[in-house]
C-alpha cells in the first residue's frame, strides 16, 4: 500500500487508535479498520467456538434489538402493505408514512408475538385517521379476513405505545363513498345528508357514536326527501351496521326540532336553537319519574284541595333546578306538608333520629303543645276536605287484597330466599347449641383427672397388676 500524496510505501498501523496512516507526511490512510482475523473461545464445556460471524459483500444489514433484519425482509413487508394499500386505495405517501409507524414498533420490539398483516393493517389505520380519509377500521378487517377486534386492540396498544393523538373521526368524510355504493347519482342528496349531519352534531347525536351510523341516517332521509329512496335494510349493508342502529339515530334524531321543520324550511332556515346533551336529557327524566312517583299521577278533583302544587320540572326548566340545588327530597316536602300520610318517610322515626331518655324527659313539654295542634290542624284539614277525598285517601279491602298479591308476584322469590336463608340459619344454631351441651358434659374433676394420669406406653401390659405386686 502507497501514499496517495508522496507515493511513499512508509505506512505504518496504530492498533490503539485503530488507524492507517503514512510516516513521511502523516496521512491518515484508513481509520477504524475492521480486523479480518479468525478469533477463537472456550465455553463451559472447554471446547473451542469461532467468534463473530460471517456477512457476505453483498448485503447490508442493520442491528434492531439485538437481531439483524435484513433490507429483503423490509422490502417483503413493503410490498405486504402496497397490497393492502391497493386493495383499498390508499395512496403511496400513505403506505410511506404506514412503514414509518411500523418501523418504530420494531425499535419498541412491539412486532414480537403480533402478526404482520394485522401490525401493517393498524399502521394504515394511524395514516388514514391523520389525513382523514374515508377508510374504516372494518374495511381492512374484511380485506384481510380477520375478526375487526383484532385490529383494533393492536390499534390501540400502538397508539398508546407511541404517544399518538387520535383526531376525530367526521362522518361527512364517508358520505360520498357511501352515496356512491348506493348508486345515489343525484348530488342534491349527498349535500342534504350533510347538512342533516351538521344538524346532529349541533344537537348532541354525533358525539359519542359511530360515524357508519350517523352516515346510514343521514343517507336514509336524504334519499326520501329527493325520491330516490333506499331501504333501511340495504343502507345498513353498505355502511356495515345493523339496522337498529340506523332506527336509533332516526329516532334520536325525530326528538329534536329539526324534525318538526318542512324539507323547505330545513333546506332554508338554521335553527340557532341547540338541543341538550344526551346526559342532561337523562337526568331530566330521571328527574321527572322520580317526583311523579312521589306526589302521585292523578290530581284530585276539586280545586279546593289542593293549593301551591309545585310546577314538574321538564327538559327545558331543569337547568334551573340543577343550578339552584333544590333536591328531591325538598320538593316532596312541599307537598306532603298539605297531605301527610301514614307512608310519608317524615313522620317515621329511625333509630339513629330517636332522642335519648334525658333528652326525652326535658323536651316533653315542648312536643306535647306542638303536635296537640297538629292533629287538630289535621283533622280541620280532613273535616274540610270532605267524604269523597278521605274515599280516595283509604283503601277498600279489595284494593288492600289486590294490591297485597300483586306484591307477592313482584317479591315472592325475595321471600322465597329469605325463608330459606332463616331455615338455614336456625339449623346452624342447633348445631351451635348441640356442641356446647356436649362441652358442659364432662366435669371439671374428670378434665383434671384426666390430665394427671401418665399416659400408657402399651395397652397390651396391665399396669394396675404391676403396682399391686410391688406392694405386695
Amino acid at each position: 500500500m502507497k501514499c496517495a500524496i508522496c507515493v511513499n510505501s512508509r505506512i505504518e498501523t496504530d492498533a490503539a487508535r485503530d488507524i492507517s496512516y503514512c510516516t513521511s507526511c502523516g496521512l491518515v490512510i484508513e481509520e477504524s479498520t475492521i480486523v479480518s482475523d479468525v478469533q477463537f473461545a472456550q465455553d463451559t464445556k472447554g471446547s473451542s467456538i469461532l467468534q463473530g460471524q460471517y456477512v457476505s459483500t453483498g448485503d447490508t444489514k442493520k442491528l434492531v434489538s439485538g437481531k439483524f433484519i435484513t433490507t429483503n425482509h423490509i422490502t417483503t413487508i413493503r410490498g405486504i402493505a402496497k397490497s393492502i394499500g391497493e386493495a383499498l386505495g390508499i395512496g403511496e405517501s400513505q403506505i410511506n408514512s404506514a412503514m414509518r409507524w411500523y418501523n418504530l414498533s420494531l425499535q419498541f420490539n412491539f412486532t414480537k408475538g403480533r402478526k404482520t398483516q394485522v401490525l401493517l393493517a393498524a399502521c394504515l389505520y394511524i395514516t388514514c385517521r391523520e389525513e382523514e380519509t374515508p377508510h374504516m377500521l372494518v374495511d381492512f378487517a374484511y380485506i384481510l379476513r380477520i375478526n375487526v377486534f383484532k385490529i383494533g386492540s393492536i390499534f390501540l396498544k400502538l397508539i398508546r405505545l407511541l404517544n399518538i393523538t387520535m383526531p376525530l373521526v367526521d362522518p361527512s368524510l364517508f358520505v360520498p363513498r357511501f352515496c356512491s355504493k348506493l348508486n345515489l347519482n343525484n348530488q342534491n342528496v349527498g349535500k342534504t345528508a350533510l347538512r342533516l349531519i351538521a344538524r346532529m352534531d349541533r344537537d348532541w347525536i354525533v358525539i359519542g357514536r359511530k360515524p357508519a351510523g350517523i352516515c346510514g341516517a343521514a343517507i336514509l332521509i336524504s334519499s326520501r326527501i329527493h325520491g330516490t329512496e333506499r331501504t333501511v335494510e340495504e343502507v345498513a349493508n353498505v355502511v356495515k351496521v345493523c339496522e337498529a342502529t340506523i332506527n336509533k339515530r332516526l329516532m334520536e334524531l325525530k326528538e329534536t326540532a329539526t324534525a318538526n321543520l318542512s324539507i323547505s324550511e330545513f333546506n332554508t332556515i338554521w335553527l340557532e336553537k341547540e338541543e341538550d346533551p344526551p346526559i342532561v336529557k337523562l337526568r331530566g327524566k330521571i328527574l321527572n319519574e322520580s317526583f311523579c312517583n312521589r306526589i302521585g299521577h292523578n290530581e284530585p278533583n276539586t280545586a279546593d284541595t289542593v293549593t301551591n302544587t309545585p310546577k314538574i320540572p321538564t327538559a327545558s326548566n331543569q337547568n334551573s333546578l340543577l343550578s339552584m340545588n333544590i333536591s328531591e327530597k325538598d320538593i316532596s316536602n312541599e307537598k306532603t306538608k298539605e297531605w301527610p300520610s301514614d307512608s310519608d318517610e317524615s313522620y317515621i322515626a329511625t333509630p339513629s333520629s330517636l332522642p335519648t331518655p334525658s333528652q326525652a324527659l326535658l323536651s316533653t313539654a315542648d312536643t306535647s303543645a306542638e303536635t296537640y295542634n297538629y292533629n287538630n290542624e289535621y283533622e280541620s284539614d280532613l273535616s274540610d276536605c270532605g267524604i269523597e277525598v278521605e274515599n280516595d285517601l283509604l283503601l277498600s279491602k279489595e284494593e288492600v287484597k289486590e294490591k297485597e298479591r300483586i306484591w307477592n308476584v313482584m317479591y315472592g322469590d325475595f321471600l322465597i330466599e329469605r325463608k330459606k336463608k332463616e331455615v338455614k340459619e336456625r339449623k346452624k344454631e342447633k348445631k351451635e347449641k348441640k356442641k356446647e351441651k356436649e362441652r358442659e358434659k364432662i366435669p371439671l374433676q374428670d378434665a383434671v383427672e384426666s390430665a394427671v394420669k401418665t399416659k400408657n406406653l402399651s395397652s397390651r401390659i396391665n399396669y394396675a397388676a404391676i403396682k399391686n405386686l410391688f406392694q405386695q
